[in-house]
Formats: C-alpha cells, structure tokens, sequence
C-alpha cells in the first residue's frame, strides 16, 4: 500500500482483510510471535464474533 493513493490507504486501514492479509505474510515469513500476529489476529477474532452475532440475530428475527 505504500505506493497506492492516500484514499486507497485510509480504506484499507479499516478493511479488517488487510489485516488478515498481513497477518498470514507474517506467518509465512516465520515471523510466528509478533504484534502484526498479534493485531490480525484480534481483528480477525473480532470480526468473526461480529459476524456470528448478526448472523445470530437475523436468524433469530427470521424463525421467530
């Protein structure tokens, strides 16, 4: 991203797959304790739980 359009970059510091991205380049490289691990792992965990809630919820208002 460091040659990409400063819109393009703040875009893709919200987009939590960037995050994955990063996350998974880390793990290859070996680099297997670290805060970039560390980072996207939390956002992807974040993600997930946000992600099942509302899938929760709309099965939830979607039976009921």
């Amino acid at each position: 991203m460091s040659f990409a359009p400063g819109w393009l970059r703040a875009v893709s510091r919200v987009n939590p797959l960037a995050y994955a991205v990063e996350d998974e380049r880390a793990l290859f490289r070996g680099d297997h304790v670290s805060w970039t691990v560390a980072g996207g792992s939390l956002v992807l965990a974040v993600t997930l739980l946000v992600a099942v809630l509302l899938g929760v919820r709309a099965y939830r208002r979607r039976a009921a």
